[in-house]
């Protein structure tokens, strides 16, 4: 049974040799529903040697679900050697429903090395849906601003017009967000002045 196979490793995961770890992750392989094979990839994630990664990481991307997909690359984000960051980030640019797809991002943000915050920002300023978008964006931000100041202002420069296509409502809910990378190129003053002038553009637009 597939739930139970599942349970079953989730609770031998923290005991587990290092040498039969990839034994269970071939067990966690073999499950045929999605469902329970993505739990038993989490359960196995924090315990896998790195050699041992790559392998879960491919599993987690052959799950055709978005739903436990999205989930399991959650779970391994933290886990993940430099070097498979950007399969991964591939991984959850490819998921198709928005919620999901800014849930693997969301997990991925604080991993991501400078190279691909920009790749990530993109595929998180992309999404339509207003909170998840958002969501995404504070995810983000705290990684965002400890890029070097150059790249920082490029990353604004290039963020803010395609975010100020959207709906008024859609823009200050971003911008919220964005918060900590107003601060970081402006300082406190900066986000005074931005708060003034959605002040000063509710009154002439009420």
């Amino acid at each position: 049974d597939a739930e139970e196979r599942a349970k079953a490793l989730r609770a031998l995961a923290p005991h587990l040799p290092a040498g039969l770890l990839g034994e269970a992750l071939a067990a966690a392989r073999a499950i045929k529903d999605e469902r329970w094979r993505a739990e038993a990839l989490e359960a196995l994630a924090p315990h896998l040697p790195a050699g041992l990664l790559g392998e879960a990481l491919a599993a987690a991307r052959a799950i055709k679900d978005e739903w436990p997909r999205a989930e399991a690359l959650e779970a391994l984000a933290p886990h993940l050697p430099e070097g498979l960051l950007g399969e991964a980030l591939a991984a959850a640019r490819a998921i198709e429903v928005e919620r999901l797809r800014a849930l693997a991002l969301g997990a991925l943000a604080p991993h991501l090395p400078e190279g691909l915050l920009g790749e990530a920002l993109a595929a998180v300023r992309a999404i339509e849906w207003e909170d998840v978008r958002a969501s995404a964006l504070g995810a983000l931000a705290p990684h965002l601003i400890e890029l070097p100041r150059a790249r920082l202002y490029e990353s604004w420069a290039e963020t803010l017009p395609i975010l100020a296509q959207r709906r008024r409502h859609d823009l200050l809910v971003d911008l919220r967000a964005l918060t900590p990378v107003i601060a970081a190129l402006g300082g406190e003053k900066a986000v005074a002045d931005v708060a003034r002038a959605i002040a000063d553009v509710g009154r002439w637009w009420p």
